[in-house]
């Protein structure tokens, strides 16, 4: 499962996983560029299904993750991968619906991601890996995107906590 599928870094991931015989769900709320991706990938001789939706929609995300199991069996390994960021601002000239935005996608995406997939992985009983996008901004604060770090912070803590929390299961969950 890869989130922010449709476009940059979560596109080239789905593409790289399916060609390394990853079976993929793509997830990313522009419904036609991820029925483009999923139509490449078999013309590539992969295989991928397109799965519209907002990371910040728990129900989206279940939907998604269902999709994965309902349509190849299991999910196995997921890219938490769905961002937004900003133009540099100043902190004091950044309005609420900005910074809103930046934290329910950058935070509350992953955090739904990770309440749908950790349930289903735990169930199979084999493990797997879920990899989240934290960006450098995770670790080193710059200015003009103070919401960003701060969320991008925020995704590297869940990161850690969950690795601490389901790592003797079988389950890995890193940042990238």
């Amino acid at each position: 499962m890869v989130t922010g599928a449709s476009s940059g870094i979560g596109a080239a991931a789905a593409r790289l996983f399916a060609a390394q015989g990853a079976n993929v769900v793509l997830m990313a709320r522009r419904e036609g560029r991820l029925r483009e991706l999923a139509a490449d990938i078999g013309a590539a001789g992969g295989t991928a299904v397109s799965v519209p939706g907002d990371v910040t929609e728990s129900t989206d995300v279940e939907r998604a993750v269902a999709t994965a199991v309902d349509t190849f069996g299991s999910l196995d390994a997921a890219f938490n991968n769905a961002g937004w960021g900003m133009m540099a601002t100043p902190l004091h000239e950044l309005a609420d619906d900005v910074y809103d935005r930046i934290m329910d996608v950058n935070v509350r995406g992953v955090w739904n991601c990770l309440r749908h997939q950790i349930p289903v992985l735990l169930s199979q009983g084999r493990g797997g890996a879920v990899v989240n996008t934290c960006s450098t901004a995770g670790q080193f604060a710059t200015g003009a995107v103070a919401p960003y770090v701060a969320a991008k912070h925020a995704v590297l803590g869940l990161t850690r906590a969950a690795a601490a929390e389901y790592g003797d299961r079988g389950i890995r969950v890193n940042a990238l």
